[in-house]
């Protein structure tokens, strides 16, 4: 009897080592498994991926894909055209309607506050205009599985609404000038030339300003 007893806790303890035994490899196995998700994926290994997929990486673009691509580039270089086209005719209204304002001697002599508000709406106008043609023509980089790609998405579009909300708002607004030049201390004659330069060339920036935004979104739906 005692034996028995003496034989069946032996049993019974070679059992629980062997419990023991596979609980502590399959830790074991689990640990390896993380370190190997985590790990940093070696160069080699984007070579190797590519080699795997030689057809995905000998395939040729289909016409059709060319042909949406091209078109998407010829309406971001047009995009950027029309906001240099937008910038040049608002400035060259500006030019025209400086005269009233005095010359720009009389920016320090005089202390000739509406020139100096006049030309730096002008500058205003110029540089953000230049910033806007830059910026259209670049593409946002997104990461591929070798190499870093680029995306034209449509930027430009917000830049065009905002010039067209801007004539807008300046051609409903203009009721609210003073006729007075020497209100608002002499700002008043600044405005008023504002007002006037854009309202003379009102129609072609609205129509620019739109031909824009809809180039813009056009390419923003592509996203080629």
């Amino acid at each position: 009897m005692q034996s028995e007893l003496e034989d069946l806790r032996a049993r019974q303890q070679v059992h629980e080592d062997l419990e023991r035994e596979r609980k502590r490899q399959e830790k074991e196995q689990s640990r390896k498994d993380k370190f190997q998700e985590n790990a940093p994926i070696h160069p080699d290994k984007f070579r190797e991926k590519a080699q795997n997929h030689p057809e995905r990486s000998k395939e040729k673009t289909k016409p059709a894909v060319l042909a949406v691509v091209g078109f998407s580039r010829l309406l971001q270089l047009a995009s950027a055209v029309l906001m240099a086209l937008l910038t040049v005719m608002s400035v060259f209204s500006f030019w025209q309607h400086r005269e009233g304002l005095g010359g720009i001697m009389t920016l320090l002599d005089e202390r000739n506050y509406a020139l100096a508000f006049y030309l730096a709406s002008a500058g205003a106008v110029v540089f953000f205009g230049m910033i806007w043609t830059l910026w259209i023509m670049s593409r946002k980089g997104a990461g591929g599985e070798v190499r870093m790609k680029t995306y034209d998405t449509g930027r430009g579009f917000l830049p065009f609404l905002l010039c067209l909300g801007a004539v807008l708002a300046v051609t409903r607004l203009s009721g609210l000038v003073p006729e007075d030049g020497e209100m608002w201390h002499g700002m008043a004659k600044a405005v008023s030339a504002i007002v006037t330069a854009v309202q003379e060339e009102s129609r072609q920036l609205m129509l620019v300003s739109t031909a824009g935004a809809i180039f813009s979104l056009i390419r923003k739906i592509l996203r080629v």
